[in-house]
């Protein structure tokens, strides 16, 4: 009886739970559908993409596979994958999350929404976590359209330039789609950081210096990481990096329990719960 009791309590609980977000997104959805955010997530990868394609293109890569008998059979998949994540991994990703988060909190400090949001008759908790997860996903759909772009892009260099044979390889889409999962989770750490600074800050100055700080500052990083050690691992934005690093060398990929994988989580509940502070305690009413 005090099981069952239990049991129901908690099914009206996550019934309650999952109520509160959907009606959340579907708000952040209608707010932001008519924006250029939208496209904003779409056109980012592409451009990546479009970049990628030009390096391929105008380079010349497709000399290191030879002629003849010194012809070498090479999967340039791999090369245009690895390139692609070492590229977006720093700088591009950085500065798309910080525009991202700028973007979606910009209606409510311009137009001085949070006292609207804040006598919202629902939980403070599933306003906030809804924006949260709106933010989230939109993150995830840019990493998937990236997916797709640069794997159309493999098939668009093979019929432009026959020579690197992507149609005859291997397109790696089971590894590739991999990878852009542990960017994704790599990355949940810097994405808490710059929504904390969107939310706290009116905005992106603050946000965007930090961003440009550290992407300075990640060369030197790797540089000085033998010498840091496992230290380097407190520093959230080179775990992208080191996601794509895994991809290019050390081929371990199947294997997410790695230390850029749960700092990155870590990284993203302290931040997020002290997101969550900063919106409950009423600072922008």
């Amino acid at each position: 009886m005090y099981i069952g009791y239990v049991l129901l309590i908690s099914l009206n609980s996550i019934y309650l739970l999952m109520l509160y977000l959907l009606k959340g997104l579907q708000t952040e959805w209608l707010k932001t559908s008519r924006t250029f955010i939208v496209w904003y997530v779409i056109i980012c990868p592409f451009i990546l993409a479009g970049l990628m394609f030009l390096v391929f293109w105008l380079s010349g890569l497709e000399k290191m596979a030879g002629v003849g008998e010194k012809a070498v059979d090479i999967n340039f998949w791999k090369e245009l994958i690895r390139g692609g994540y070492f590229s977006l991994s720093n700088p591009f990703l950085i500065l798309f999350i910080v525009l991202l988060n700028t973007m979606l909190y910009a209606r409510e400090h311009q137009g001085n929404m949070w006292k609207h949001l804040y006598a919202l008759p629902v939980p403070r908790w599933s306003v906030f976590g809804a924006k949260s997860l709106f933010a989230i996903l939109l993150l995830a759909l840019s990493l998937v359209c990236f997916v797709l772009f640069l794997t159309l892009t493999g098939y668009l260099l093979d019929v432009i330039k026959p020579a690197y044979k992507f149609a005859s390889h291997d397109n790696m889409l089971g590894k590739h789609s991999l990878l852009a999962f542990r960017i994704f989770v790599s990355s949940l750490g810097i994405w808490a950081i710059h929504n904390w600074l969107s939310l706290r800050f009116k905005g992106f100055g603050l946000s965007m210096g930090i961003a440009i700080i550290s992407i300075i500052v990640t060369p030197f990083m790797l540089l000085g990481s033998a010498k840091m050690k496992d230290w380097v691992y407190l520093y959230p934005y080179l775990y992208p990096y080191y996601s794509a690093e895994d991809f290019a060398g050390k081929d371990n990929l199947a294997n997410l329990w790695q230390p850029e994988i749960y700092g990155s989580l870590l990284y993203a509940i302290v931040f997020t719960l002290l997101g969550y502070w900063e919106y409950n305690r009423n600072r922008h009413k």
